[in-house]
């Protein structure tokens, strides 16, 4: 049984668009995206839900941008909250090393990141970061450009003072840019891969891949607390996780005398009823299975 999703032909597209450029691994889990539905069930009140399963990727056009939009809002509930002229954006990079690959190229700037955020020039600057890394392609150079985009909660910094510290980490380090903050900081510290306008020639495998594997951000001291929750795409607090969809209807047999196995079908049977063209089976036959059994269930519980 599959529930029919809105976004499927730009899911698929997507996954189209990165099977063709050999980025796999991460088609096929966008692909899978909300292809399977988890069930959600409160016994107080027999409540159940059914959430589609998604797959969290970033180039995914319906996760992609709901990531975007949740770390837009905590840049922006931090910029609202601290005074801007707390707040500073400073663009961090290293020279570029021609044929490199980006694993080499992100480990050989993280080390020097690393190094410098543990200095004691920036430790007495400033109170907390939040820290976004990037990784964009140079296609006449052939070279993977890392850098890293802060957000910094500090003291007023002089910029010769700043990109001193930061050379001191490596002899390929320097600082591309440092600024107050704008209106335009919380969409850039929010922005990741999803539009890819003119990325035909980049190596998508490798960064898809990079990016599956190591997270992307990090954030530390005084702006801790407001990226400290993440906020459920789906509302599911107080229910209990029962499983797959499609896992559950296959085992009904083996559960179909527990009372929550009989809500849950109850449910679907419903559902199915009332919105057959929310179903793309609509002849699932272990939906029908359950209302054979309704002459042992208690009225008050199965005939709401």
């Amino acid at each position: 049984m599959c529930f029919l999703s809105s976004n499927r032909k730009a899911i698929d597209a997507r996954a189209d668009f990165l099977n063709k450029r050999r980025a796999y691994s991460e088609a096929a889990r966008v692909a899978d995206c909300e292809k399977h539905q988890l069930i959600f069930y409160k016994t107080e009140d027999a409540t159940v839900k059914l959430v589609p399963r998604h797959c969290g990727s970033y180039w995914c056009p319906v996760c992609g941008p709901k990531k975007m939009a949740l770390v837009k809002s905590k840049v922006q509930k931090v910029i609202e909250s601290l005074k801007r002229t707390h707040l500073r954006f400073v663009t961090f990079t290293h020279v570029d090393h021609p044929g490199e690959s980006l694993e080499s190229a992100g480990n050989r700037f993280r080390k020097s990141f690393d190094k410098f955020r543990r200095r004691t020039w920036w430790k007495r600057h400033t109170f907390g970061y939040y820290v976004k890394y990037e990784a964009t392609w140079n296609s006449n150079t052939k070279a993977w450009h890392y850098h890293a985009h802060v957000l910094a909660h500090s003291f007023y910094m002089k910029v010769e003072d700043l990109r001193a510290e930061w050379m001191k980490t490596s002899s390929g380090a320097f600082i591309q840019d440092i600024r107050a903050i704008d209106d335009n900081a919380a969409e850039e510290l929010s922005k990741y891969v999803t539009r890819l306008k003119n990325r035909k020639v980049v190596p998508l495998s490798e960064l898809t891949d990079y990016m599956h594997s190591h997270r992307m951000y990090a954030v530390a001291g005084s702006l801790k607390k407001y990226f400290a929750n993440s906020e459920d795409i789906d509302d599911v607090a107080g229910f209990e996780f029962v499983g797959r969809l499609s896992i559950f209807l296959d085992n009904i047999e083996q559960s179909i005398f527990i009372q929550s196995t009989f809500d849950i079908c109850y449910y679907l049977s419903r559902l199915k009823a009332t919105t057959p063209n929310a179903v793309q089976e609509s002849n699932d036959p272990a939906l029908d299975y359950i209302l054979r059994w309704e002459e042992h269930l208690p009225a008050k519980n199965f005939l709401r």
